[in-house]
């Protein structure tokens, strides 16, 4: 380029893009030639350069120009960092003005600033430079910098970083909107990636966790806090404080929750008629007797809570924890109302129990239509209580009939038994056209095992030395005695009489597992359609009713001699039975004039047989617990479990109330 406007163009050019192209100065901000037609064609004009089209493309993308040669106007701040959209350059040559003697011009260079005096006498002429350094481009900024545009400045940096999130969170939603697509059948695994993804970029100390994410790290820490230990180094997990925080108002001392009561009328004012209709269930779960200091409660944990104790004498110590649950019939629901400790050896009133529970449960406009318990001695006494008989399965409360019913899974265990240890005789139509005696003989379904398990094909494939060598823990286990007495083992008897020396009279013990097996189907319904009739739910329709009635008539002709004295003794499950399949016939009747079908499954004790097991497993094999152990752990259970359809407001105003 040619400064003094010679047309140089025919030379090759050559930039550096280091330094001016102009003045050869390497200063610290340096601009390119713009790329518009319009834009670099005024560059060329006023810097004078005549660029060949050939070598335009080599110029704008080589040639710089630095600040020296704008106006302060062509910046958009007195920092001189960014130009305008219309700047355009000048040569310093065209704003050098024009100088005489005993005149101060001050002309910029590239390595000073020099001020130059020249003096006439009559003496020789002499010339005196006064150079002082250019002040760097930094220090030039510093001394512009005023209040506004310091204020300019961080505001623009705030822009360009809420720019460079902004871009992070698109690029982050459009992630996960690709992930949900992907997850669309999986919502607990996307929530989970989600919430990882939220949280693992947070200081520990700022994390702020949902109420579902902490339910869902209560589970875990339920089956195993050792687990929940090691998952917390590798993922964002609430702290073991913050579980704690978050089930304190629940359920701390034994007794009916308040705070538990205000959530379930919170919950109920949103059902309809049909979803408050519900069961009473009450059960008791065996603990270890001990005391233990509960620093939460400041008070000694380990004795009896049944009955007001004044310690002038020694109070007994607590065997077992009474808890009552309630569970929806229509809705899926369940809800923990309460506890107790109790001992074997102390004689308290169930009853009075059993209606203040259901004061509460009506105080939340929720209808109580059953209580469900097992055939232990102190609900057998309460029965006794309430007056409950085979011919009246019910009883009274504020004139509101409530029917009781011993549980179904309950019951069939007592028959296993029964049948193991004694044998049942029965009236039946076995092999003859009228009914006759019959006697049902558990050698038979032993000599049925010993048979089958020999051959390579076998008719009762799910029956093992476990179900016909029944002791200790195995008697509890419902699974065992609903596999026995099943419809596979009935028809599998019948087909072993008379071969390989089977005894003939199997065939009554067939026809005793055909009718058990066809009973417990008939209350342990889980869905509305299935492909045993019996095992559908209960309808107008459905026969359940006229099934029910018909093996009422064949339990009333059980009886049952002793093994050893041959004498007739009272079996408890037959009552048991009577009792309970009346309570189904009046329940039914009662609730098919409301609703269209009927779970049976639900009026049971499983629900509360779940939440037992839940805590006897935390943290491993615990049968035992002890009272300070069951208080924690039915704390974080009643959270995780706490109506199972409820939302998130709801748990959360739980954990909130004073």
């Amino acid at each position: 380029m040619d400064m003094n406007g010679e047309n140089v163009g025919q030379r090759k050019m050559k930039f550096r893009k280091t330094e001016c192209s102009v003045c050869y100065n390497r200063a610290s901000k340096l601009f390119c030639i713009p790329s518009k037609d319009d834009m670099y064609k005024k560059w060329f004009s006023m810097l004078k350069w005549d660029v060949p089209p050939e070598q335009l493309k080599y110029v704008l993308n080589n040639a710089r120009v630095c600040d020296r040669h704008f106006s302060e106007w062509c910046f958009t701040s007195t920092l001189r960092q960014k130009l305008i959209k219309f700047a355009c350059p000048f040569t310093i040559g065209d704003d050098i003005p024009s100088t005489s003697r005993q005149t101060l011009s001050a002309l910029p260079s590239a390595a000073s600033q020099c001020t130059s005096v020249e003096v006439s006498d009559t003496e020789p002429c002499s010339t005196t430079e006064l150079c002082s350094p250019t002040p760097s481009r930094d220090t030039i900024g510093h001394l512009q910098v005023t209040p506004k545009t310091r204020k300019i400045k961080t505001l623009r940096s705030s822009v360009s970083k809420l720019k460079k999130k902004l871009y992070e969170k698109r690029s982050s939603s459009r992630f996960l909107g690709q992930l949900k697509a992907q997850l669309a059948d999986k919502p607990h695994l996307y929530n989970f990636v989600t919430s990882q993804l939220k949280m693992q970029y947070r200081d520990i100390k700022g994390r702020r966790w949902t109420a579902k994410e902490k339910s869902f790290a209560l589970q875990i820490y339920l089956h195993s806090p050792s687990a929940y230990k090691l998952l917390r180094k590798f993922f964002a997990f609430p702290s073991k404080a913050t579980l704690y925080r978050y089930t304190y108002n629940i359920a701390r001392s034994p007794g009916f929750c308040k705070n538990l009561v205000k959530c379930l009328k919170s919950q109920s004012s949103r059902m309809s008629e049909s979803d408050r209709l519900c069961v009473l269930s009450i059960d008791e779960m065996s603990i270890k007797p001990g005391l233990t200091y509960a620093t939460d409660l400041d008070c000694v944990d380990g004795f009896s809570t049944v009955k007001k104790h004044d310690f002038k004498e020694d109070p007994p110590f607590a065997t077992h924890a009474l808890v009552f649950m309630a569970r929806g019939i229509v809705k899926n629901w369940k809800q923990i109302l309460g506890y107790h400790f109790t001992s074997s050896s102390e004689v308290y009133s169930l009853q009075e129990l059993i209606h203040e529970a259901i004061d509460i449960l009506q105080s939340c406009e929720l209808e109580v239509v059953s209580i469900v318990c097992d055939q232990g001695p102190n609900n057998q006494g309460l029965f006794k209580e309430l007056k409950v008989t085979k011919d009246a399965p019910f009883f009274f409360h504020n004139s509101k009939k409530i029917f009781a019913m011993y549980d179904p899974p309950h019951l069939l265990k007592s028959v296993r038994n029964n049948l193991k240890n004694h044998g049942i005789f029965f009236v039946d139509k076995v092999a003859s056209i009228k009914p006759r005696t019959c006697f049902a003989d558990w050698s038979h379904i032993q000599k049925l095992y010993e048979l089958d398990s020999k051959k390579k094909i076998c008719a009762c494939r799910k029956l093992t030395k476990r179900h016909i060598e029944v002791s200790g823990l195995k008697k509890m286990n419902v699974k065992l005695a609903a596999q026995v007495l099943s419809h596979s083992v009935a028809a599998a008897l019948n087909l072993y009489v008379g071969k390989e020396d089977f005894d003939s009279k199997a065939s009554e013990t067939a026809q005793f597992v055909y009718n058990m097996d066809k009973i417990f189907d008939s209350v342990n319904a889980r869905s509305r359609k299935h492909e045993k009739k019996e095992m559908c739910a209960a309808t107008g329709n459905s026969g359940h009713l006229e099934l029910w009635k018909e093996k009422i008539t064949w339990i009333e002709k059980w009886h049952i001699r002793s093994s050893i004295t041959g004498r007739k003794i009272y079996a408890a499950c037959k009552n048991g039975w009577l009792i309970t399949l009346k309570a189904f016939i009046g329940i039914s009747e009662y609730l098919l004039k409301k609703i269209k079908f009927i779970i049976t499954s639900r009026i049971s004790q499983d629900a509360l047989e779940n939440t037992f097991s839940s805590i006897r497993r935390r943290g491993g094999f615990r049968d035992n617990p002890d009272c300070n152990e069951f208080r924690h752990t039915i704390q974080k259970v009643i959270i995780t479990n706490f109506l199972k359809q409820s939302r998130t407001k709801i748990v959360r105003t739980m954990m909130h109330i004073a």
